[in-house]
């Protein structure tokens, strides 16, 4: 109790039992060789693709302003064959910040961009419309 805060935080594990949210963030994975991924939401995603035989590498890295501030966002996943950057994105606190924030519009803005200019298509996409995507992706 006599520790200051951020070393208690550092050595517990606090979780939000509304949004999964913990004080540990995500660390960035290897998959294979040109795809990494961060949490289950991407990994289940990247083995959708797999099973469905789904090209699939890592997305884009733009660049955007924030707050007089030059940053850049990663996009998630490409999928080369549909022209696609896909963003996977639960609605977890950091996101709902993004928003609120306006930083998460700059972020969306810059992908567009970059998508219009490279003749892509930029996808944004919760858990609850990750099935619907891969029904109407193989259609096509």
């Amino acid at each position: 109790v006599t520790r200051p805060i951020k070393e208690r935080i550092l050595h517990n594990n606090f979780d939000c039992k509304k949004c999964y949210l913990n004080n540990h963030v995500f660390p960035v994975k290897k998959y294979r060789e040109g795809l990494t991924y961060q949490g289950n939401l991407e990994l289940n995603f990247i083995k959708r693709c797999d099973n469905e035989n789904i090209k699939i590498t890592d997305g884009a890295e733009v660049e955007y302003i924030f707050n007089n501030k030059k940053s850049s966002y990663k996009i998630d996943f490409c999928l080369p064959q549909y022209k696609l950057q896909v963003e996977t994105k639960d609605n977890h606190i950091w996101h709902q910040e993004q928003v609120k924030s306006g930083k998460w519009a700059k972020k969306e803005e810059a992908a567009i961009n970059y998508c219009t200019k490279n003749g892509m298509k930029y996808v944004l996409l919760f858990p609850n419309e990750i099935e619907e995507f891969f029904k109407n992706l193989l259609k096509r």
